[in-house]
Order: C-alpha cells, then structure tokens, then sequence
C-alpha cells in the first residue's frame, strides 16, 4: 500500500532525524526511512558523546552557528526533560607551534566566546588527572560541551513523532537507483511526496555522485578510568594538537574514558572495518604518551565520516533534481549543527516550492 505525504526523508542519523522533526513542527506531512534500527551502532551519529565547541577556527563561517546551535540543544534537552548536554568545557592543547592555539583565541574574541588562556600551572589545576609539559599552554573554550549522541539523536525523532511525523526503521530504502524512481513515480519505498531530503551520511555516494565525498574511516576507543576522578564534572573535553595531529579525550561516561584520533584519512565504506587489537595498542600508547594515564581498554568501534573536499556542511537542492535536498556531508564535525541545519533545509524546502 502506499502512503501519501508532503516529504519523505531517508536516514534518520542526527541530521535525518532533526530534518525530519523541523519539518514536521513547520507543519508539513513527513515519512522518515531508515534501512536501519534507531541509532544503530554503524552510523556516524552515535559512538556516546560529541564534543560541542563554541571556538570555531576551522571554518569562520560555521562559528556564528556555535551559539545558535547549543541554544538548541539546550531548548531541546528542557523539552525532553533529560540531559543532553554536558557542560564541561573544552581544552586544546596545542604542542605543534602555537598557530592552532591563535587561531582558538582569534575565532573566540570573533564571535564573542568566553575562553581563557592558561599556563602550565593553571593546565594542572584545572585538570589535575593529566601530565602536562612545563611549556605547555591550552585554550579553554568555557561554553564548550559534550553531547550525549544517541540520546540526542532520540530526542529528535520522539520530538518528530510528537509533531506528527512517522518514522519508519529496518525500512529497505534500495540507494543504486533510488533516484531514477523518484524522477520517475515520486516515490521511494512505497512512499509518494512532493519532495525527497536525502540524509545519508556515509551511504551518500550509493544514491549520487552529487556532492562528490570522500568516505574517511574514524575509529573511538573507551578506556576504564581506573578509579580515577575523569568524569564530566572534573575533567573538559581536551583536544592536543601535535606533529602527530590531533588527539581528543573526552570525559569518562557509563562507557568509559573516550578517545580517539580525528581525520587520520583513511579511506572505507559502511559499515567500517572493525577495530583491530593493534589499533587499541596505538590508541593506548598515545593516550599514556600524551596524559600519562595508563588505562585499561574497554571497547572499540569503528564508524565511516562523509567529507567534503573542504570540510563543508552541505544543505541544497540536488542540481539534476530540485526537488530533491541533500543534507549530509558531517565531515567529522557536523552533529552538533543539527538543529540549525535541519531550520535551513524547512527553508530551502520552502524556497523551492515558491519557485
């Protein structure tokens, strides 16, 4: 049988599901499809915790939405009535020269960030768990947070099913011609519409070349603090920039102290390639050269990032077919603008059926 509505959206990640639940509470009938359970282990989205900077040298243009985007958060995390973010701050720690550190300060003085810059000795007071070098000097991003991903990716879709949505999961979407049949019948799994969002990650390149993405394998690693006070309320999110590159540790949750490696460019496809115990050993070896903490490993997963050449968030109308709106393209720092992007693809949406 199939079924009647104003948009059909396929994956139901972080940004799917925001998509979806934007575009319900602005009315519209909405269908999400996911060929996958809700927060399955293989997406992007999930993996505990993301970090939330507010800082954003990285990408000047993305920096005003920092604010924007942890008032959403914030918003959805009263409304769902359970924790969502955790305000713990976030540290770099830039051994590489000092230009990663500058460009911190710069991008927060900016866009009006409370930060500071602290020595070696304030480094210890602040972080007592961790070894740092007497040369050492970090750049704290005080608005900065952890997101708690699956609970923030349910969060959306209750909130979408609350607007009206349905959701549909181990829901067989068929990605090699899918949009040869929506140019053909407007349909997609036995779901008619006026207009298709595309939310699919890692699963992008399966459906269209357009834009063209480079598919990164990432992995985490979760380590057992070992008694040691490492949780959210003693310890940021700390970031070390060295030759090696970067470096994160995030604060011990039910799943253990968090770390992992960012971009380190090695290509995949979903589902990624599982964790191998030479890997652990590596993640371990840097964590303890870094920190000093010798911690004993928990678990490992392995995920797929979707990259633009340039480390762009995309959100537009697909060229061959403009009723068609991708939103995807993380690359590897796309979570936590979610709830903004999701307002814009409501927009673009709504710009094309005024054309």
């Amino acid at each position: 049988m199939t079924a009647r509505t104003d948009v059909v959206v396929v994956g139901l990640g972080v940004m799917g599901s925001a998509a979806t639940a934007a575009l319900a509470a602005s009315g519209r009938s909405v269908i999400g499809l996911d060929a996958r359970s809700p927060a399955h282990p293989d997406s992007a989205s999930t993996g505990e915790s993301r970090m939330l900077r507010r800082a954003y040298p990285s990408h000047p243009d993305l920096g005003p939405l920092t604010g924007p985007a942890r008032e959403a958060w914030l918003s959805l995390e009263r409304r769902a009535g359970a924790p969502l973010l955790l305000r713990t701050g976030g540290l770099l720690v830039d051994r590489s020269g000092g230009a990663a550190r500058s460009a911190a300060v710069d991008a927060a003085r900016r866009d009006g960030v409370p930060h500071r810059v602290l020595d070696a000795h304030e480094l210890r007071r602040r972080c007592p768990a961790l070894r740092f070098a007497d040369d050492d000097t970090g750049f704290l991003d005080e608005e900065a947070g952890l997101l708690l991903a699956e609970r923030c990716v349910l969060a959306l879709q209750r909130e979408a099913v609350a607007s009206g949505a349905r959701l549909r999961f181990g829901e067989p979407v068929g990605l090699a011609d899918l949009l040869d049949r929506w140019a053909d019948r407007r349909e997609v799994a036995g779901v008619r519409a006026d207009r298709l969002v595309l939310a699919l990650g890692a699963w992008h390149g399966a459906a269209t070349a357009w834009p063209p993405l480079r598919v990164e394998r990432t992995t985490s690693f979760w380590f057992d603090p070992g008694g040691r006070d490492l949780g959210p309320d003693a310890l940021p999110f700390v970031e070390w920039v060295d030759g090696d590159g970067e470096f994160c540790l995030l604060p011990a949750l039910p799943g253990g102290v968090k770390a992992k490696a960012h971009h380190t460019g090695e290509p995949d496809l979903p589902p990624a390639r599982p964790v191998g115990a030479d890997e652990v050993a590596r993640a371990r070896t840097r964590l303890r050269g870094l920190t000093g903490l010798d911690l004993e490993p928990r678990a490992a997963t392995a995920s797929c990032y979707a990259n633009t050449g340039d480390g762009a968030l995309v959100v537009a109308a697909h060229p061959g077919a403009p009723d068609v709106v991708v939103v995807s393209a993380c690359s590897g720092h796309g979570f936590k603008f979610a709830p903004v992007l999701a307002d814009r693809v409501v927009t673009t949406i709504g710009e094309r059926s005024a054309a």
